[in-house]
């Protein structure tokens, strides 16, 4: 038995790029609050990239233009579509998705000058930017060193790890970019779910369980995961309503809605989080958690199984509470449990630039961009109305 993940490609592309130049395969947790001066790289990071919620609360504690306090950021978005996060930033560059590689190979070249980079430099690339918008990026990162930060949105490893070199000369792992400390927003493998999708073919998979996904529709590569279901011996989806990937499926076990469950949740190193139900479950449904224990003969309720894991794993990890009793009702009461973790330090290669080619240029002169609406995301949330009916933040479209 096991567990295959699969996230949004762009978070999967940092991972993989951090695996390269700092030798340890994580996102880290960025925290925007502590960030003087941020570029983003078609990053939407106050839309539908990332942390949104986090990013946005972290983002606008920054944004107070108090001389005293000192408080103001200056935030430039590179992008190709006019986002959120863009048409909130100080400077909006317009940008081809092919240039991205270019020009964040440019920035960093003048990054390098600034601050006396004895290291590798990355391959150049084309770029559109004028010198005087890059000059006055670079000179306003360097001149905010430690305090500064610039996120990539790309979906591909060699930019994603441009971004990385950037980040490493203006020092900000050293307290805005977290990498001893991770995210854990990002855990999915492009490979487990390649292997997967072989071994669905090859009749390899007896039993497959699908949970708070729909690769039948939102996986680039739903189409063999179509085909490929048909040769499973039993396909089981935990779905809270039909969709795609349950059509496909012999058994359908309709789990609680979230605010009907108790769950835990590691969104980043060194915190556990806890939600609890508000309402009793309305319709027909059962707890994932519960499903799973009674398919391996256990009566356990969620709450007896999220009470025992907390007992058994998270409790020993603290020292500040003597007694369960006590720690369990603090962590219901507070909603989320800080624990010590130990950091794992992750050292940056210098030579590590010198490996990062440029992706080829488009065949054609046209370049389509895909993105998430902020209402639908990925479209798991396409059945609801309301949010069919939620205007675009830019678009002020609605149903589209």
């Amino acid at each position: 038995m096991r567990q295959v993940v699969y996230d949004e490609p762009s978070l999967l592309a940092s991972v993989a790029a951090h695996r390269l130049t700092h030798g340890r395969a994580a996102l880290p947790t960025y925290h925007l609050e502590k960030a003087k001066a941020l570029v983003s790289f078609d990053a939407d990071f106050l839309g539908t990239w990332g942390s949104p919620v986090q990013f946005t609360k972290d983002w606008a504690a920054r944004r107070k233009p108090d001389a005293e306090l000192n408080l103001m950021s200056w935030h430039a978005q590179f992008e190709a579509r006019m986002s959120p996060t863009g048409a909130n930033a100080d400077l909006r560059v317009p940008l081809k998705p092919s240039e991205l590689h270019g020009t964040l190979a440019a920035l960093g070249r003048l990054i390098a000058q600034k601050t006396k980079w004895s290291g590798a430099l990355p391959a150049s690339g084309q770029t559109s930017v004028s010198r005087s918008i890059l000059l006055q990026t670079a000179e306003t990162l360097v001149a905010e060193r430690r305090r500064a930060l610039v996120l990539c949105g790309s979906s591909d490893v060699s930019t994603q790890a441009v971004a990385n070199w950037i980040n490493q000369m203006l020092g900000a792992y050293e307290s805005i970019a977290d990498l001893a400390h991770p995210s854990r927003i990002a855990e999915g493998e492009t490979g487990a779910f390649a292997a997967l999708l072989d071994e669905m073919r090859g009749g390899k998979v007896g039993v497959l369980i699908v949970r708070g996904c729909n690769p039948a529709q939102d996986h680039p590569r739903a189409g063999e995961f179509r085909a490929a279901a048909a040769k499973v011996g039993t396909l089981v989806s935990l779905a809270g309503r039909p969709d795609e990937t349950a059509k496909l499926a012999r058994v359908v076990c309709p789990e609680h809605h979230p605010l009907e469950s108790w769950a835990d949740h590691d969104a980043h190193a060194g915190m556990i989080s806890l939600s609890q139900p508000t309402v009793s479950p309305l319709r027909s449904t059962r707890d994932a958690l519960e499903s799973l224990a009674r398919w391996d003969g256990r009566r356990d309720t969620a709450h007896e199984l999220i009470r025992a894991h907390f007992r058994s794993s998270v409790f020993p990890k603290q020292t500040k509470i003597k007694s369960f009793e006590e720690f369990w009702e603090n962590a219901v009461r507070e909603g989320a449990v800080a624990l010590a973790s130990g950091a794992v330090k992750a050292a940056f290669s210098p030579s590590a630039p010198s490996k990062l080619a440029a992706p080829p240029p488009p065949a054609d002169g046209y370049e389509l961009v895909a993105y998430q609406g902020v209402a639908l995301g990925d479209g798991r949330q396409a059945n609801n109305p309301w949010l069919q009916e939620l205007p675009d933040p830019i678009a002020k479209t609605t149903w589209g």
